[in-house]
């Protein structure tokens, strides 16, 4: 399982002319922190925080030109300078792929760069055969939801208490977020749970989501 090459997609059905996305080079590590610290200031605390800090995008990351990891982050760039990142995560063993940060600068939330979140997520999938990739999105904005929503996710979940963050200066809360997902898998390779495996109320939520006619 690799990465595809940026090149190899169709970057530019979904980036507004001016815009570039590449995959993050250890030149622009330092930056690129500090950028998201100025952006997005809430994630000093919770799940995220390691986007804050150099030291995780050298041990964690895939850079450009280097050995691959799991973890792969792409920035933006308008004339020069960076104005959004999107970061995703791939997990070989059970073959699935998650958005796991996306920011864009104050100053580009218009543009449209930002539908490249989800598309790079499905891009990747097809590429490397995933069997499923899954986004969760903070319930603080809407913005986000309808993104992952038009790009065919569909919602399977909400979790009450998943992340924390800052949702107002000097306070620090739990955060609920949606969990959106996309199956890739052939229906002949996904196991289906018998009724009789599963309580009354994930049954009903299973058939809900999943029943006769429905597919993610």
């Amino acid at each position: 399982m690799k990465w595809a090459n940026l090149d190899t997609l169709a970057v530019d059905t979904v980036v507004p002319a001016g815009y570039r996305y590449e995959q993050l080079s250890r030149d622009d590590i330092v930056v690129l922190s500090e950028k998201i610290r100025s952006w997005y200031p809430d994630i000093s605390v919770g799940a995220a925080q390691g986007f804050l800090k150099p030291s995780f995008y050298e041990d964690r990351v895939y850079l450009a030109g280097e050995s691959e990891k799991d973890l792969i982050v792409y920035v933006c760039k308008k004339a020069g300078a960076i104005v959004s990142m999107a970061a995703l995560e791939r997990d070989p063993q059970n073959a699935t792929i998650q958005g796991r940060l996306a920011v864009v600068s104050p100053l580009h939330r218009r543009s449209g760069i930002a539908r490249f979140g989800p598309f790079i997520i499905d891009q990747q999938a097809r590429a490397m055969g995933i069997a499923m990739a899954y986004n969760r999105v903070s319930l603080k904005h809407l913005y986000a939801q309808r993104l992952v929503e038009s790009a065919g996710f569909e919602l399977v979940g909400i979790l009450p208490a998943s992340d924390m963050e800052a949702v107002a200066p000097g306070i620090v809360k739990h955060v609920p977020e949606a969990l959106y997902a996309k199956v890739y898998a052939a229906t002949s390779k996904m196991f289906t749970p018998k009724d009789e495996c599963m309580s009354e109320s994930t049954r009903q939520l299973w058939h809900q989501l999943f029943g006769p006619g429905k597919r993610t």
